[in-house]
């Protein structure tokens, strides 16, 4: 793995996640930024991975949201996640 990025709108969220990723070792490979995933600041195709964790219900635009979908490159797996 060469780098994870993680984006939420909520600092306090980002602060749990650098806690993880700190007590997992992830630190050096995490960037973490606070952004609106329904305006995404990444280019198409930027990600191997994406993953989207019990999200979709708290968005105020879900289809926007899923829009997400164009973040991975061609040969890249999205990996929506659920209850």
């Amino acid at each position: 793995m060469e780098s994870l990025v993680g984006i939420d709108l909520s600092q306090g969220m980002l602060r749990e996640a650098r806690a993880r990723a700190d007590a997992l070792g992830l630190s050096r490979s995490l960037a973490l930024r606070e952004m609106d995933v329904e305006a995404l600041a990444f280019p198409d195709a930027s990600f191997d991975t994406v993953l989207d964790s019990y999200s979709l219900c708290v968005f105020s635009n879900p289809v926007q949201a899923v829009a997400a979908r164009r973040l991975p490159a061609p040969h890249a797996r999205a990996a929506p996640r659920a209850r």
